[in-house]
Parts: structure tokens; C-alpha cells; sequence
């Protein structure tokens, strides 16, 4: 028997394709090995774990289990209707008081603020105008929760629908005193619940 080359080039495309796949193998493995022994501290037969895994375990040793939650939004502010002036007369649903200018006795539901005239009232929290009418204004907070304010003379720019935010001029006193309502599904209630 003697050498070809054909019979070599004929036998490399048959089996070449293993010799080849199996180089790379060794290869691969030399280079694994070669590198374990490299990393200081790591002994090459140790087992080890991927780096994903490694990452997320010392995550989860470092840090504290934290729950979670979403924020809680922030109230907004109420206002008073008359900024720096203290009420004359107190909300009080349990006694009764004479009107000076009717005679009429009634429960004082309502706050009173002295004011000089031209003094500004503002709306004590957001909400839609709800109604104008002389010298009055209702504004609807929502969830059946409305304010009263009586003995203002009303800007012109304001209208029924106007969007208010807390704190938004409503007016002018139009006398020496501004009496301010807050009403729950249509009855009064005690302002002092609500206002700073």
C-alpha cells in the first residue's frame, strides 16, 4: 500500500469535519481551564456559579427586604376665605341667636369674618362655580360638599362652570363683614373641620 494524496484529500473531506469540530472542543476546554487557574482565589475544580446568579444573590444579601407601595399623593390645602382675620361669629348648631338686622332667630350656621370693605375672599379649597347671585357665591367641592360665601361683591371674570383651585380670588367684601358656609349634601356643617 502506498501514499496518495488523493486518498488523504478524499478521507479529510469524509472525516476532516470531525478533526476540526473536535480541535475546537479541546480548545474551548484548555481555555476554561487555563482561565480558572488564572482568577486568584478560585480553585479550578470548585464549582462556580454564573455571574447572573452571583450578582443577584449579593444583591439580595445586601440589601434590606423593602415592601413595596405607591406614594400617597398629598392633600391639597384648605384656605381661609379671609387671610388674617379672625371669625366674629362661630358655627354653633345648637343654640340660638337673634339676626341684628332681622330679628329672626336662627342657629349660627356659619363663620363670620370682619372685614373692611374691598377686602379680597378667596375660595377655601378647588372646585367648580356652582352659582352667582347678589353678593353671593356657591362653589361645589365634589362629593356633595359645598361653600357658601355671602356679602361679596363678585369679580367680573367670574362665571358658573369656572374651574377654582384653593386659595383663587372670589371677590370683594362689600361690607364690614363676610359670612362663609360650608354645606354636606346640602346641610350645614362645621367649617372649622375643614379650614386651618
Amino acid at each position: 500500500m502506498h501514499f496518495s494524496f488523493e486518498r488523504l484529500r478524499q478521507g479529510w473531506h469524509r472525516q476532516g469535519y470531525l478533526i476540526v469540530t473536535g480541535a475546537c472542543v479541546l480548545v474551548i476546554i484548555g481555555s476554561a481551564v487555563w482561565t480558572q487557574q488564572r482568577r486568584p482565589g478560585v480553585h479550578p475544580s470548585a464549582p462556580t456559579m454564573p455571574r447572573a446568579e452571583t450578582a443577584a444573590s449579593l444583591v439580595q444579601e445586601s440589601l434590606p427586604a423593602v415592601p413595596f407601595s405607591l406614594p400617597t399623593p398629598t392633600p391639597e390645602p384648605w384656605y381661609a376665605p379671609v387671610p388674617d382675620a379672625e371669625t366674629i361669629c362661630t358655627f354653633d348648631d345648637q343654640q340660638l341667636f337673634q339676626e341684628p338686622e332681622s330679628g329672626i332667630w336662627t342657629v349660627h350656621d356659619c363663620w363670620v369674618y370682619p372685614a373692611k370693605e374691598g377686602t379680597s375672599v378667596f375660595c377655601v379649597h378647588s372646585g367648580t362655580v356652582e352659582g352667582i347671585s347678589d353678593e353671593q357665591v356657591t362653589v361645589d367641592h365634589g362629593d356633595g360638599l359645598r361653600s357658601v360665601y355671602t356679602g361679596i361683591s363678585v369679580l367680573p371674570s367670574l362665571h358658573t362652570g369656572m374651574l377654582l383651585h384653593g386659595g383663587q380670588a372670589l371677590g370683594t367684601t362689600a361690607g364690614a363683614r363676610v359670612q362663609f358656609q360650608l354645606l354636606q349634601d346640602g346641610s350645614p356643617i362645621n367649617p372649622g373641620t375643614f379650614l386651618p
